[in-house]
């Protein structure tokens, strides 16, 4: 399933060095590049995003201090918590002391070697059989769950990913 690349705009360098790096790794991937149809009202964006979003496991949101002045980065970011993907940040000129008190739940991706750690961990998160005997949810949610191709759930994804970086 698609890693959602979420970015400003001014940051679109690394996003697309990001997205390159992905793709060689054999992993799809989805990053808006302001297509047609995301020129449209507010209301036509949103259901974009929501949209890929649900069409996406995992989101990598490219971090700095023009995100600031972006909305629909912290839209992103909520539509993907909502939809249990799993995700992490990619710091891009900016320190932990610098992020938003919410942002420091997850993984944080400081530099383009770093890269390789998200790659591995999707790539173990996808491809293994699942092991249900250890999900604590309902039936609907397992079913969700096996749909996905999921083999942890998304806080292991996180601890894991954390952990592999050293956080």
């Amino acid at each position: 399933m698609p890693v959602f690349i979420s970015y400003r705009h001014t940051d679109r360098e690394y996003a697309f060095k990001i997205d390159q790096r992905l793709k060689v790794a054999g992993i799809k991937t989805y990053l808006d590049v302001l297509d047609e149809e995301s020129r449209q009202g507010a209301e036509e964006i949103t259901d974009i995003i929501t949209k890929r979003m649900s069409e996406c496991t995992h989101l990598l949101a490219i971090i700095s201090d023009d995100t600031s002045k972006s909305w629909w980065v912290p839209f992103e970011i909520g539509e993907a918590t909502y939809a249990d993907n799993r995700i992490a940040t990619f710091q891009l000129n900016i320190l932990d002391h610098q992020l938003p008190s919410y942002l420091k739940k997850w993984p944080k991706i400081k530099n383009l070697n770093q890269i390789d750690l998200f790659i591995s961990s999707y790539n173990k998160d996808m491809k293994y059989t699942p092991t249900m005997e250890s999900f604590s949810g309902n039936e609907a949610d397992r079913r969700i769950y096996k749909s996905r191709g999921y083999t942890t759930t998304a806080d292991e994804f996180h601890r894991v990913l954390k952990q592999n970086l050293g956080q």
